[in-house]
């Protein structure tokens, strides 16, 4: 066992050195097609894998001393991710409130990180990268207090960094999509320019590959307020559109959480009768109040075009409960037969009375998109 122990360290040791080092990398060694067998969520700030084989959540950092807590550690302040074959792009920011953040790459399949770009002065926001080049934002803020932006282009390959606006911008703008030359946006409406941020062509109008399936892209609507008294809220229409024809398709209208889209499935929670989850003590009255499940814990599936609709899988009296928000990152959905999505989790909160519960923390539930099968993710704890 502790020769065992040893080899894996001096693995992970060899690891961070190539890491600290950088990465060499040959030309046309990015595997553009490259099958990451996890899906990615953060926690308290940190980048996490899921891994619906062995159902855990583990750091994406690979160091085994590292305990994930401040800017020491690689993937600590992670905002928002990208995947670029197999390439995942994210930006750190600092927890410290001073605005410095980074563009970082990590090779999901060698397992090496690399910071690409932090500016002198000014954020980094709303990133794309393509094949060749990462679009985004640079903010700041002037002597009277308002905030600014520029365009920046960086090349992964050469490390060099070039802003493409000359004045400032009052808002900032998100690149899309990058596509036969052409960069989609959206801000200040929808719209396209050349790789110098020039050429604008208003009202050419470009979809996020995370909202885009095959020749369709899915837009959310506001629907009707739906639900038992205490437990209202604002539904989703669900409209599926073709991209080439402009015709549109509503999915679904009672849609009461953001939807999943994998393949050619969308997936989602409805109001449902309340299903009680027990007594959860409320501060501000100082008393114990009933908590029900508004989803009915339940969680629907349908074909693209709205039809076969179905109930995917039933919690039954488990201690979870649906969100609205899925919170996995990246666009990336499921991995297999499998999708997974963060879920309220309630636990004994009084041994004296069963009916007491409490909030611990969020838990990761896998669902099997074929069987309705589901199980929970189990999270990886560090002393």
């Amino acid at each position: 066992m502790t020769r065992r122990w040893i080899c894996l360290l001096l693995a992970v040791l060899t690891m961070l050195t190539c890491t600290a080092c950088g990465e060499e990398e040959a030309p046309g060694d990015v595997a553009l097609g490259y099958d990451d067998p996890y899906l990615y969520t953060q926690i308290g700030g940190v980048l996490h894998r899921i891994s619906p084989h062995s159902a855990s959540v583990t750091p994406v950092c690979p160091d085994p001393l590292c305990k994930h807590e401040d800017e020491t550690c690689p993937f600590y302040g992670v905002e928002s991710i990208q995947f670029a074959g197999q390439y995942l792009y994210y930006l750190k920011m600092s927890r410290n409130w001073d605005g410095t953040s980074a563009l970082c790459r990590f090779d999901l399949k060698n397992g090496t990180f690399r910071e690409l770009y932090r500016p002198e002065a000014g954020t980094l926001s709303n990133f794309y990268a393509g094949e060749d080049y990462v679009f985004l934002n640079l903010g700041g803020v002037d002597e009277e207090w308002n905030n600014y932006y520029h365009i920046l282009r960086f090349d992964p390959d050469t490390g060099e960094a070039v802003q493409l606006t000359k004045e400032p911008l009052q808002e900032s703008q998100t690149p899309l999509l990058i596509e036969n030359g052409r960069v989609y946006w959206s801000g200040d409406g929808h719209y396209s320019t050349d790789l110098e941020y020039q050429d604008r062509k208003d009202g050419d109008r470009g979809y996020s590959p995370n909202v885009t399936r095959k020749d369709h892209v899915y837009e959310l609507e506001s629907g009707e307020i739906k639900g038992e008294e205490g437990y209202k809220q604002m539904c989703f229409r669900v409209v599926r559109v073709d991209v080439k024809t402009g015709e549109r398709v509503t999915v679904t209208e009672d849609a009461a959480s953001a939807p999943i889209l994998y393949e050619d499935r969308v997936i989602y929670g409805k109001l449902e009768k309340l299903r009680y989850l027990g007594k959860v003590y409320d501060e501000e009255t100082d008393s114990w109040k009933e908590q029900y499940d508004k989803y009915g814990g339940k969680l629907y599936i349908c074909n693209s075009d709205g039809t076969g609709e179905r109930v995917l899988c039933d919690l039954g009296d488990a201690p979870y409960a649906f969100t609205v928000s899925h919170g996995i990152l990246g666009g990336k959905t499921g991995v297999g037969d499998w999708i997974a999505l963060w879920v309220f989790h309630y636990v004994p909160a009084d041994e004296n009375d069963p009916e007491k519960v409490k909030r611990a923390e969020n838990a990761y539930l896998l669902v099997n998109v074929k069987t309705g099968e589901w199980k929970v993710a189990e999270r990886e704890t560090r002393s």
